[in-house]
């Protein structure tokens, strides 16, 4: 059994309103709804005394509420069969004072069997979102794991992990340290990938839903395609995967360079030179094209620590018979070739 919903308002919706996720449109939905029948305004106000008190409330999204629910039915309202749902505006000649007390119940346990995984998450664990919008940030999760986010990375995930999992969600690029626990595993989902581990470190990528990419730095870590658990890659340090149109591949990593990001350490190891441009284009957020096809047989070997591009072009012309031209963002690198 569950609480109906009003056609006119779906739950998600006051989710969203009471999280302050909803947009302008959304919002003017709920006044509207709210401001149409009292009824709405008493179911409004019970939800959000349940939505500000949710902090505190992690012990009622760890109850057997299936069970429980079924004994408070079997003593209040027998008379219900299975398919019943309670209406959201009540009719004035059920409201006595025991199915007052029955609709109040209905309205938490309903909730708690009745919403989505991720909503009721949502109610009874209070979710926290954290947008690297101003560089790199650093931050602890609550069972002590670390996590670097690259510029524009999103992570969001509970303010406690009260379940039997640890799970978390990524938009764009970072680094994990995860805090080791046998009995409750870490899962990141990102883009269509889920990657879970129990203790270790490792690099996810994920700039799109359909482009991710895993690096294994200590430990191992396995890796799903979301809609097909059952098909996982055992990762080890220095393995890598990559998920681009649907198939999920593994591989020896290749690029020294994929936590460059983090430790601003820039290695080349005879490396083209059109590999080189690649990697620094990405590091520095500039364009550099190679202003002749002869310069592409050129190799470099180099170490680049903390240095800024302008020093690193300035040792690339050192070692190299090669000219800079410097526009903006837009830098050629021209000459005869190696």
């Amino acid at each position: 059994m569950t609480i109906s919903s009003n056609p006119d308002i779906p739950h998600e919706l006051l989710i969203r309103f009471l999280s302050g996720e909803a947009n302008a449109e959304e919002k003017q939905l709920v006044q509207e709804w709210l401001q149409a029948d009292a009824a709405n305004q008493a179911h409004f106000q019970e939800l959000a005394v349940l939505w500000n008190s949710s902090a505190n409330s992690s012990a009622i999204g760890q109850l057997d509420t299936a069970a429980d629910w079924q004994k408070v039915r079997n003593r209040i309202v027998p008379q219900l069969d299975e398919t019943s749902v309670l209406p959201l505006r009540p009719h004035r000649t059920w409201l006595t004072p025991l199915l007052k007390i029955a609709a109040s119940i209905v309205l938490i346990f309903g909730i708690a069997l009745g919403f989505s995984p991720e909503l009721r998450q949502r109610l009874f664990n209070q979710q926290v979102v954290v947008t690297a919008t101003a560089g790199q940030e650093e931050l602890t999760l609550p069972d002590g794991s670390k996590v670097y986010l690259n510029e524009g990375a999103r992570l969001t995930y509970s303010k406690a992990f009260t379940g039997d999992k640890r799970e978390v969600q990524l938009q764009g690029e970072a680094f994990f340290e995860v805090a080791k626990d046998a009995e409750k595993p870490f899962e990141v989902t990102a883009g269509a990938v889920v990657t879970q581990v129990l203790g270790t470190s490792f690099n996810i990528n994920a700039p799109a839903t359909d482009t991710v990419a895993v690096t294994v730095v200590t430990g191992r870590v396995a890796v799903f395609a979301a809609e097909n658990e059952r098909e996982k890659l055992l990762l080890t340090p220095g393995e890598s995967s990559t998920y681009q149109g649907g198939n999920l591949a593994k591989a020896t990593t290749a690029d020294l360079n994929v936590l460059a990001w983090k430790t601003r350490t820039l290695t080349f190891r005879n490396t083209p030179l059109p590999e080189v441009l690649q990697a620094l284009s990405k590091h520095y957020h500039v364009s550099l094209q190679l202003g002749s096809e002869e310069l592409k047989k050129c190799d470099l070997t180099s170490t680049f620590e903390r240095q800024s591009l302008e020093e690193v072009l300035e040792e690339i012309a050192l070692v190299l018979p090669v000219t800079i031209d410097r526009k903006a963002d837009n830098i050629l690198i021209s000459g005869k070739g190696c």
